[in-house]
């Protein structure tokens, strides 16, 4: 029996309606945080109040009740804790806005979650004089624990997918494409092997604490002997599965901001 091409055009739009509709049941990656801990990390802080801020480290929010969450900062040069009051709305399958109201302060702020996925994004806070914002990465903490306990006797292989810094030429830090194999002792030092452009081969001291079921936070003194240069540095580690993920770290308070991808396994 023969179709007749107006009964193949219908079948078609419905075939196109139902494949764009299941691409969208797909992608809708936003849904709510009751009862969820997300971690924020701090990456980037502009604005009139920054110096108020943290601008490294992460912020962990524990939402147990849909109209206050438990915040604190960790790895941060600003400690902050508490409770706070908070409105989420779910505005389309990526995006989410929390209205936030500091009870310490008595200011408002907003913040904008866009998911690249069902439990990651990025973030963006604006503050009520809307001249301070904070931005960065967020994950929502893992049912499962994925970051190990420890980072003794480990080897993370960090491949870098981007470097930034305002004050130093391109010439003077790391280019992306370089990889970095850092290696973890029982004594609190670690050295590392590096190779591609521009890369130094560190050493130095460290402590790492897993804050979070999939997160690390890594504070190191980094000895580069080729420059005969030391530096501090905090690293986010958020994993993905229980031996990759992706890192970022803040250099130097912000001198060079380095980021990436990652695996890890026992060196012994």
């Amino acid at each position: 029996m023969r179709v007749t091409h107006s009964i193949k055009s219908v079948i078609f739009l419905v075939f196109l309606c139902v494949s764009l509709n299941n691409q969208a049941v797909q992608n809708s990656y936003a849904s709510e945080v009751l009862g969820k801990t997300l971690i924020f990390q701090i990456e980037s802080v502009k604005g009139a109040n920054k110096k108020k801020l943290p601008s490294k480290g992460v912020y962990i929010q524990t939402y147990d009740s849909n109209v206050t969450y438990q915040f604190k900062t960790l790895g941060a040069n600003i400690n902050e804790s508490g409770i706070n009051q908070y409105k989420y709305e779910i505005q389309s399958p990526i995006i989410a806005i929390e209205t936030t109201f500091d009870q310490d302060s008595k200011a408002l702020f907003k913040t904008s979650l866009k998911f690249d996925s069902a439990t990651s994004g990025k973030w963006e806070r604006v503050y009520g004089d809307y001249q301070t914002i904070i931005r960065g990465h967020f994950v929502v903490e893992s049912k499962n624990i994925l970051a190990p306990k420890s980072q003794i006797n480990r080897t993370n292989a960090l491949t870098i997918l981007k470097t930034f810094s305002n004050t130093l030429p391109r010439s003077n830090y790391p280019d992306k494409g370089s990889i970095f194999l850092q290696m973890y002792q029982s004594d609190g030092t670690f050295n590392g092997t590096a190779f591609g452009p521009r890369a130094f081969q560190p050493e130095g001291s460290y402590s790492a604490t897993r804050v979070s079921n999939n997160t690390v936070i890594e504070h190191a003194v980094s000895n580069i002997k080729e420059i005969n240069y030391s530096a501090p540095y905090t690293m986010v580690y958020f994993y993905d599965t229980d031996y990759s993920g992706t890192w970022y770290q803040n250099f130097n308070n912000g001198l060079i901001t380095l980021s990436g991808t990652f695996t890890t396994f026992e060196s012994k």
